[in-house]
């Protein structure tokens, strides 16, 4: 490796610096900027909505970049990559003494398991939980939600095959690891990888949700920077050594990033490359050798041994895997396309500007209407009874809160913002937005839960207001249209990634109607969800 160029300074590139990282040009690598534009503009063109992509070769930041309003400072709710880090805090576990790989489950919760349950949950080892071939039905993420004791249920559920017979992928075994090591350390995950893993790296103490009991879920709910995620793959990269330094117990990197189940055993996965190279421990297996840790929607960590190459991304695309497809098409081949160690050329002066002006798609405006904004500011509207709500649908079964009902609509303008005001969830709720293109910042409460927002809006035709509500710490956003109508508002609403492609999703994990779901989300989409608003008569 040529060190011939001096590291790049974030202010003269407009590529924000990594704490703790190095940054270099692409070229320094051999990569080329240009094919990181290509990579921006191909996303642009399939119409995938990333929300930060971060490149790292050798040990160092080759771009980094946000799409506005997503930020670098910003935590983003990565799903399933936290089986990643529940596999880490496993690792560490294994190591201390505290269990092993072949310690048998019910060896941790011996007064746990009923007179009725399936006997086969006394051969479930902490191994078949690490490579999905535990048994556990998989529908049980979905029932347990209305469940206090996810333990209990899960271990008096009956199994769907006997343990080690194959691979199916289930986030409640790795909720189970995260009770398992709750057990043994007397800590939950957060406490416990802070000081093992965490502090070393320079992350700080994350938020990771928990079930009813204070059981952090393991399988999803925790979030991270973009560079924080970006950390935690080189670590994984470099065998578990960050800075020289030991982190992770030797060897566990390796085992967990290499084939320990056949995945392929799932004829959902079959045909697709990344997904039926196999499973590790926590990790799936994909092409050319590599490995990843992966989110649904678009939260990936990808970590390419024979390349020495960190690839991180956050998004909003249901059918996440094209993102992959889209890093394997565009970027990937053109790897190496140019000796390590060039001078970065005029594209690299183009990435540097580009990277200023990335931004995620905002409603396209026409101008204001004023005389509409004067008929209707300061009125309320009434509701009749529905299940609408300001959350998207994801957020909602995130966070288990019910479909909650919008009771009143106000809305108040003034020379520079709107006050979007409404009562739902018991209470009342306020949002502000801009009407010149601009975002603004706020926090919303459901269910005692404090929800970060980020809204932008216009009108998008002589009757129709489009407010976006982006719930800035998860992929999700509300796409909420407001259409008035002399004494009426009819509140339209979609979301994103859309009701087509969570319907797509949900119908690819049912065999018989599997051929046929894009069809049926197709169906599904054109369903429109709205709810009607009367202007209450001023006393």
């Amino acid at each position: 490796m040529t060190e011939n160029n001096e590291s790049v300074n974030a202010e003269n590139t407009g590529l924000a610096t990594l704490s703790g990282l190095e940054t270099r040009s692409p070229e320094w690598a051999g990569i080329t900027s240009a094919s990181l534009l290509n990579l921006i503009d191909e996303a642009k063109n399939r119409n995938i909505h990333l929300h930060s992509l971060m490149v790292l070769r050798h040990g160092k930041v080759l771009t980094q970049l946000w799409w506005k309003p997503y930020a670098p400072d910003i935590p983003h709710h990565l799903y399933s990559f936290s089986k990643s880090v529940t596999a880490a805090a496993v690792g560490f576990a294994i190591d201390e003494g505290l269990l092993s790989l072949d310690d048998r489950i019910i060896k941790f919760f011996p007064r746990r398991v009923g007179e009725g349950a399936d006997s086969r949950i006394y051969s479930v080892t902490v191994r078949h939980l690490l490579t999905m071939t535990s048994g556990i039905v998989l529908s049980n993420e979905a029932t347990m939600f209305t469940r206090n004791d996810w333990v209990e249920w899960i271990l008096n559920t009956p199994l769907i095959f006997f343990p080690g017979d194959k691979f199916v992928y289930n986030s409640l075994n790795s909720y189970m690891l995260s009770a398992i090591l709750r057990r043994v350390t007397g800590m939950g995950l957060v406490e416990y990888l802070t000081p093992r893993l965490f502090e070393p790296l320079g992350i700080p103490v994350p938020n990771w949700d928990k079930c009813p009991l204070g059981i952090e879920a393991g399988g999803w709910g925790l979030s991270l920077r973009t560079e924080d995620m970006a950390k935690f793959c080189q670590l994984m990269l470099d065998d578990g050594c960050w800075n020289g330094r030991q982190i992770l117990p030797e060897g566990w990197a390796q085992e967990a990033g290499r084939k320990q189940a056949d995945s392929s055993v799932d004829s959902k996965l079959r045909d697709c490359p990344d997904c039926s190279s196999g499973y590790g421990y926590q990790f799936w297996m994909c092409r050319d050798g590599s490995f990843r840790c992966e989110g649904i929607m678009g939260q990936f960590g990808l970590v390419m041994k024979k390349l020495d190459m960190v690839i991180v991304t956050t998004a909003s695309r249901s059918d996440h895997l094209d993102i992959l497809d889209l890093l394997w098409d565009v970027f990937i081949p053109y790897v190496d396309i140019i000796p390590e160690g060039t001078a970065p050329s005029s594209d690299y002066d183009e990435l540097c500007a580009v990277a200023k002006t990335l931004e995620m798609p905002t409603p396209v405006p026409i101008q204001r209407r004023r005389e509409v904004e004067s008929a209707v500011t300061g009125q309320t509207y009434s509701l009749a009874g529905n299940f609408a709500s300001l959350l998207p649908l994801a957020v909602r079964y995130l966070h288990s809160l019910p479909p909650l009902g919008i009771d009143a609509l106000r809305f108040d303008f003034d020379d520079e913002q709107c006050t979007l005001s409404w009562r739902e969830d018991g209470g009342d709720k306020q949002l502000p937005f801009r009407l010149d293109g601009g975002y603004c910042r706020s926090t919303l409460v459901y269910g005692g839960k404090e929800l970060d927002t980020v809204t932008c809006a216009a009108w998008t035709a002589p009757d129709t207001l489009e407010v976006y509500i982006r719930i800035i710490r998860t992929p999700h956003m509300q796409r909420a249209r407001f259409r008035f109508d002399k004494d009426k508002v009819i509140y339209s609403f979609n979301e994103e990634p859309t009701l087509e492609e969570y319907a797509k999703t949900i119908l690819d994990f049912i065999k018989p109607v599997r051929g046929v779901s894009p069809r049926l989300a197709k169906l599904a989409d054109k369903i429109t969800l709205s709810v009607t608003g009367t202007m209450e008569k001023r006393s």
